[in-house]
Formats: structure tokens, C-alpha cells, sequence
């Protein structure tokens, strides 16, 4: 099962504005898509850009 790293409807419920939201989609227990939203003044999430990211992979 596959699922995008977009923001469920609770996502946007309880929502901070100002706030930016990282969102990362598991396929088969590894992560495959990372993406940042942040909520409009019409309380709806736009997609931010990660311009520089560094993960440590913790085991």
C-alpha cells in the first residue's frame, strides 16, 4: 500500500498557520517521498520547497 506524502483532512484541522509540515510516505517500510506544506490564509495546504535537507538514518 502505497500512500503520498500529502496532508490527510485532520492534517489541516489542527494546523498551525505559520508552521511548516513535513510529511513522508513509507512504501514497504522504507520512506520515498518527503514533502513540506504550510497552511494559506484560507486555511489550505500549499506544498513549501525543501531547499536543503540532511537526514541521519537512525538504526
Amino acid at each position: 500500500m502505497f500512500n503520498p506524502a500529502i496532508p490527510s483532512e485532520c492534517d489541516r484541522l489542527y494546523a498551525w498557520p505559520e508552521y511548516s509540515y513535513i510529511i513522508v510516505s513509507v512504501q514497504n517500510g522504507k520512506a520515498c517521498e518527503l514533502q513540506s506544506w504550510s497552511l494559506d490564509e484560507n486555511h489550505q495546504f500549499q506544498a513549501e520547497t525543501i531547499e536543503d535537507i540532511n537526514l541521519t538514518i537512525l538504526s
